[in-house]
């Protein structure tokens, strides 16, 4: 078997990976075709070292193993050195979301107990969102960037809360005054 189906086999067995299990749902995680995954899967095509560094970089698994023609199909052996287990990949799924929200958005503080909480939840909207698509069938279009569109009103909020607070603080200090 392709180290390929067998990742994806892996990734089925995890409710929250079901959707990234299939060849569509893998090539939209590595941004690669679907037609890519599918021949590299059927053994059509030969693994690429650039292919297998993005599969190992989102999922966790050893460049190396992804790199062999036919595996056990039994354990995935890991980046780490022990056997991959689901919750580094879905670790690994929600750290790649976060650098990707640092770099679009650099104003917010990563330090910033408030980014991590903004962090967190945005890469659970995106992450449901991407899911829904791939339930649904839907290509996300190229160049979209829903995580832009969430900062973008966070901070229109952010906005609002210091005008509302410059105008509380003007008022407070004109009854001072008074």
């Amino acid at each position: 078997m392709t180290p390929i189906k067998v990742l994806r086999n892996f990734l089925e067995q995890k409710k929250e990976l079901r959707d990234s299990s299939t060849q569509f749902g893998l090539a939209q995680l590595v941004g690669r075709s679907e037609s890519m995954i599918r021949a590299v899967e059927s053994g059509r095509f030969p693994m690429s070292r650039k292919l297998a560094k993005l599969l190992s970089a989102i999922t966790g698994a050893s460049v190396e193993w992804l790199m062999l023609d036919d595996v056990d199909g039994k354990e995935i052996p890991s980046t780490e050195g022990g056997p991959l287990k689901h919750s580094d990949v879905l670790t690994r799924i929600h750290k790649e979301i976060s650098m990707n929200l640092a770099k679009v958005h650099p104003k917010l503080d990563p330090a910033d107990s408030t980014y991590r909480q903004l962090a967190q939840a945005v890469a659970k909207l995106v992450e449901d969102e991407i899911f829904a698509c791939l339930n649904n069938g839907v290509k996300l279009p190229s160049g979209a960037n829903p995580i832009t569109e969430i900062l973008e009103w966070v901070e229109g909020l952010q906005e609002q809360r210091k005008a509302a607070a410059t105008t509380q603080e003007a008022q407070s200090g004109k009854r001072s005054r008074e």
